[in-house]
């Protein structure tokens, strides 16, 4: 499968009479943040995203993982005019089941702190992972689901680097 992010708003009105930058969200993930993207392309959805000048770029991939991380926001920076101003990172479920609550916490904080680094003008968010109804290769949907639950919590209350934020919602 291709990496090829899309851009939702190829050209945003500039206001003649000062200095206007489009803000650029980047959102990074696996399956879901691609579903958000079909979801969001209807044109009723973007209106208020428009309005407000927002240019979201959707980088989502089925099966990506915090491993892989690294290798996609190079691959965008040619069709960037701005960097982004926030990054939005929805990964770690794909990770779960191999790797485990506290493996995952490492990779989380150290991909997280990574990004922040290589993009320090932008603000990143983790999106936390969503329990799931059902876990490929997984013995036990609950166990996992209840693993998943402390995990985001673990991200939430850990001390964050300079730069990247954990998502304020609780699931």
């Amino acid at each position: 499968m291709s990496w090829g992010p899309s851009c939702l708003f190829p050209s945003l009105p500039v206001d003649a009479g000062r200095s206007w930058r489009p803000k650029h969200v980047l959102v990074i993930g696996h399956s879901y943040v691609r579903r958000a993207e079909e979801w969001a392309a209807t044109a009723s959805r973007l209106v208020d995203a428009r309005r407000a000048g927002l240019r979201i770029t959707w980088c989502g991939r089925g099966g990506l993982r915090l491993t892989d991380l690294r290798s996609q926001p190079d691959n965008m920076l040619p069709q960037w005019f701005t960097p982004p101003m926030a990054i939005i990172v929805h990964l770690g479920g794909n990770d779960m089941v191999a790797l485990g609550r506290r493996d995952v916490y490492e990779l989380v904080v150290s991909e997280l702190a990574w990004l922040a680094g290589r993009f320090p003008s932008a603000r990143v968010c983790w999106s936390q992972i969503i329990p799931r109804s059902h876990w490929r290769g997984a013995h036990s949907v609950p166990a996992i689901n209840h693993s998943v639950r402390r995990l985001n919590r673990m991200v939430r209350s850990s001390s964050p680097p300079v730069g990247w934020h954990p998502s304020p919602m609780d699931v």
